[in-house]
């Protein structure tokens, strides 16, 4: 007689919400910014200048995370603090010419990559039970 008890569990993909290449490329470009607001603030002109590109880094920070679904608030507030954070010490004058940007892309990419590893294996315990 066949057991019809079972119960069948769907299996769950790995997430790699952020690759390699994506990451050098969002590393690449925060590297960029810094580096533009850096030339500029040493070049005096960046005190006007550098708070319209703080916004522009930020708002497009913030949509390539989440089009890479990366939420901020999901999975404790690490992300969003670091992220956050990092968009205010990049409005303060002369810290601004720092590698904030570069520091908080790169910090909040290797929080995503864990959150995956953590994710994954779960996921791989889950479906041996």
């Amino acid at each position: 007689m066949e057991n019809t008890n079972t119960v069948a569990i769907p299996s769950m993909q790995e997430r790699h919400r952020i690759g390699t290449l994506t990451a050098t490329a969002m590393t690449t470009v925060a590297l960029f910014i810094d580096g533009l607001q850096a030339l500029l603030t040493f070049l005096i002109i960046g005190f006007i200048i550098n708070p319209l590109i703080q916004i522009f880094a930020w708002i497009l920070f913030y949509l390539w995370f989440h089009f890479n679904d990366v939420k901020m608030l999901e999975g404790g507030l690490r992300k969003a603090i670091l992220f956050f954070g990092g968009g205010i010490l990049e409005l303060i004058p002369i810290i601004n010419a720092l590698p904030v940007w570069t520091l908080t892309t790169g910090a909040t990419i290797l929080i995503v990559k864990q959150e995956d590893a953590s994710y994954n294996k779960k996921m791989a315990q889950a479906s041996v039970v």
